[in-house]
């Protein structure tokens, strides 16, 4: 228990014993002043015992976040997108893995543009391959009506990526040079999206199908020894190697 609520309750039930010594043995109100006190004593006493049981909680989680590089928790990561594209605007070395990664790509246009301008950034980008397991299996997992759409969008991710570099050359000054896009197609399982900037910040969202990344719990992480984003950072590599048959620049 935490030294400022031991003294807390230590002082109270002092008070307490010294209101009862002060009244009169014979006095009518002192069964009533007994009770009261007894009853005063129980809630502080379960109060402050609450209040160690929250904070040692508290505690324990922010030991967990700090261990595992946690900065935030989102219930839902859509709703905090603008801290997401401001990372994305600022990095030189950007990699996603998604299963289409078509939203993104979409929402997060301008900040790419201005990523390959202004920073030369490298951007990799790890999407599912069409035919993949994974791809069909989410799609009836998430209902009839995404028969289908999850494929197509794999197609439109690779144009928008075009879009993007095309956007980017006629806005960079002439004769500058701008970033390159890569991607590469897998067709193993997708444990997780994740958006990777300059390999220390990372924005990670479990796979959990038939709920969409969009409206799923999502992790902010920081780069700490042995935390969530080195899992992240080895996962990419790893399946970005495994797969360097199907690696092919944008252009």
């Amino acid at each position: 228990m935490s030294t400022l609520n031991t003294w807390f309750l230590l002082l109270a039930i002092l008070s307490l014993i010294a209101t009862l010594v002060s009244i009169p043995s014979d006095s009518v109100y002192k069964p009533w002043v007994v009770m009261f006190a007894s009853i005063t004593c129980c809630i502080l006493a379960a109060y402050t015992l609450l209040r160690y049981l929250q904070i040692r909680g508290l505690i324990e989680w922010l030991h967990i976040r700090n261990s595992l590089g946690i900065l935030s928790v989102y219930p839902r990561g859509s709703g905090h997108y603008d801290e997401l594209f401001s990372r994305i605007s600022k990095s030189r070395d950007l990699k996603i893995m998604a299963l289409s990664a078509e939203s993104l790509v979409r929402f997060s246009a301008d900040a790419m543009i201005e990523a390959l301008i202004k920073n030369n950034c490298e951007i990799r980008i790890l999407i599912a391959q069409e035919t993949a397991d994974i791809v069909s299996e989410t799609e009836e997992m998430e209902g009839a009506d995404r028969i289908g759409q999850i494929k197509t969008e794999i197609r439109h991710t690779t144009a928008r990526l075009s879009e993007i570099l095309r956007g980017a050359k006629e806005k960079s000054s002439p004769n500058s040079s701008i970033g390159r896009i890569w991607i590469s197609r897998y067709k193993a399982a997708l444990r997780g999206a994740m958006i990777i900037c300059d390999n220390s910040w990372c924005w990670y969202t479990p796979n959990l199908p038939p709920k969409r990344a969009i409206n799923s719990a999502s992790f902010v992480l920081d780069r700490v020894p042995n935390g969530m984003l080195q899992d992240c950072l080895y996962h990419f590599d790893r399946v970005w190697n495994l797969y360097s048959a199907e690696r092919s620049e944008i252009t």
